[in-house]
This record gives C-alpha cells, sequence and structure tokens, in this order.
C-alpha cells in the first residue's frame, strides 16, 4: 500500500511539472535559440513561454515569481537539483543539431533562406525545425513581414543518416510561434 501511495505522488508530481509552462523572463534570445529551447521543453513535457510586458502586467510579477518558483521546485523533485543546468546542455545540442540542419538545406534549397525583396522592403526567411523522432525532423520556412504578420513558405522533411536526406512537403504550417522575435500564428 505504501508503495502504490509513493508511486501514485511520485507520478503526480510529474504529471504537474509536464502541465506547467517554464517562463522566460529578460532580453528574448534569437530565434534559433529560442527554437531549441521550446523543442527541448517539449520533449521534456514542459511548455516554454517568454513573459514580455503583456503577460507580467497580466499576471504580476510577484505571481509569475512564485509559479516560477513552484515548477522550480517540481522539476527538481523529477529531474534533480541541477535540473536547470541539464536542461541548458540539451538546448545547447539541439541548437547544435538544428544549425547543421539548417546549413544543410541552406546547401540545397537556398530560396530557403534568401531574403524576399517587395518594393523597397526586405523580408526575413527564418527555418523553424520540429524533431518528431530521434531521426527525423520537420523544417518549416517562414518568412516575418513585420511583428504581426508571418506567413509559411514551404515544408521540408529531414531525416538524419550517414548523410542527412531532404524532401519537400506540399502545404505548410507554422508549429508555434515566438511573439519574442516578432513570429505570431494568425
Amino acid at each position: 500500500m505504501i508503495r502504490v501511495s509513493a508511486l501514485l505522488f511520485a507520478l503526480g508530481i510529474t504529471l504537474g511539472a509536464y502541465s506547467q509552462t517554464m517562463y522566460l523572463i529578460g532580453r528574448p534570445f534569437s530565434v534559433s535559440r529560442n527554437n531549441a529551447i521550446k523543442e527541448v521543453g517539449r520533449s521534456w513535457g514542459f511548455k516554454v513561454e517568454y513573459a514580455g510586458d503583456d503577460v507580467v502586467s497580466e499576471i504580476g510579477l510577484d505571481s509569475l515569481n512564485k509559479q516560477m518558483g513552484e515548477f522550480d521546485a517540481a522539476m527538481a523533485k523529477t529531474r534533480g537539483a541541477f535540473w536547470l543546468g541539464k536542461f541548458y546542455e540539451e538546448v545547447d545540442s539541439m541548437e547544435n543539431v538544428h544549425n547543421k540542419l539548417r546549413d544543410e538545406l541552406r546547401k540545397v534549397e537556398p530560396v530557403a533562406i534568401a531574403p524576399i525583396q517587395s518594393g523597397t522592403q526586405f523580408f526575413e526567411r527564418q527555418i523553424i525545425l520540429i524533431q518528431e523522432n530521434k531521426k527525423r525532423f520537420r523544417a518549416v520556412v517562414i518568412s516575418t513581414r513585420s511583428t504581426n504578420e508571418t506567413e509559411c513558405e514551404m515544408e521540408f522533411l529531414m531525416r538524419l543518416r550517414k548523410r542527412i536526406r531532404i524532401k519537400k512537403r506540399t502545404g505548410c504550417s507554422l508549429p508555434y510561434e515566438f511573439p519574442e522575435n516578432g513570429i505570431i500564428i494568425k
């Protein structure tokens, strides 16, 4: 009976930690870094969001700090006291893999990163990567025209083998948004 109670308690803490949101406060990272952070957070079972002025004013800084303290305590119980360091080590590793995949995609599909000129304006293109399984990634090429206008342009399936295999897919959908970097799903 005690073992069952302990198991249910551990399961409850794990599910509680995994259904939570980790808020990032301060100056935002680059799109590629934020992509890696969101992907590692997703693989660890929690959502990662940037707490901008709108979130801080809605929730309140004290409440946000309390939420993050509770989140940190729950993660420490499931992942150990130094979970944040391990998390960012995995983010660094994921970002390196993402950069390798982006470089390979740029070689095969140079239009995937070329800037777009429309009249006198230049629009930026980004590559967002989503890990579908250990060896397979979905690459989504987006163009950011303004802070409220993001367009999905093309999508690729990338497989990690001895060499990276790239296959263009039909259709395109943005997996999640990065409001801190001006990428918003409409």
